[in-house]
This record gives structure tokens, C-alpha cells and sequence, in this order.
């Protein structure tokens, strides 16, 4: 006898143009109806329902997947001002180091290194 292997159902993700057309189908549909329709689970639809101002304000192109920014929170303060620094350093052709990062971070943000 073989031992069965779980199936795991993986998550879909649904671009921001499938969700749109799904809200457009529920001013005609109910929700149930929808789901069995676009094969989408019936709670997903739910989900974009419950999102539908997130979803319809997105300005991001309409294959992305997700509505909110990318990348992490940054959590460096003063974080523009050193960017603007690297890219004057940069535009001199002065040889950037890590030593130089350090001592703009100390002139500029002594009360984050405290």
C-alpha cells in the first residue's frame, strides 16, 4: 500500500483588471452567481467586495497583483536626505564608501544612532 500525499491547494492571486471585472458583474450578478461564473471561490469575491474602494482607487497598472506600495517600510529616518547625498557624491564622481555613508549619518541623525 502506498501512502496518499496531501494535495495543498496553492493561493491564487488575482490581477487588479479580474477584480475589477468582477466587481463591474456584481451591479448584474449576485455574488454567488459571480463566483460560479469567473470559477473565483465565492469568500474571494466577498474579499473584493469588502475592498472594492481599494481596488477601483488604484492607480498601479492592471496586471499587478497586489493593491498596496511594494517593498518594506522604511525604517531609517532621514532616508531621502541620504539618497540625496549619495547621488551628489555620485554626480562629483567622488568614490562613495561605506565610511562616508556613516559619517553623514552621524552629522545628520545623532538622535537615531543614540
Amino acid at each position: 500500500m502506498q501512502d496518499e500525499v496531501p494535495i495543498i491547494k496553492t493561493r491564487r492571486r488575482y490581477s487588479l483588471e479580474t477584480k475589477r471585472n468582477v466587481l463591474r458583474a456584481l451591479s448584474d450578478h449576485t455574488q454567488q452567481r459571480v463566483a460560479d461564473l469567473s470559477g473565483i471561490p465565492l469568500r474571494t469575491v466577498q474579499n473584493f467586495v469588502r475592498e472594492k474602494e481599494k481596488i477601483w482607487a488604484s492607480l498601479h497598472a492592471k496586471r499587478r497583483l497586489h493593491i498596496g506600495e511594494p517593498g518594506r517600510p522604511e525604517i531609517l529616518p532621514g532616508g531621502d536626505d541620504l539618497l540625496d547625498y549619495m547621488v551628489a557624491m555620485r554626480e562629483k564622481h567622488f568614490p562613495l564608501t561605506t565610511y562616508h555613508v556613516v559619517q553623514q549619518v552621524k552629522a545628520n541623525n545623532q538622535e537615531w544612532i543614540m
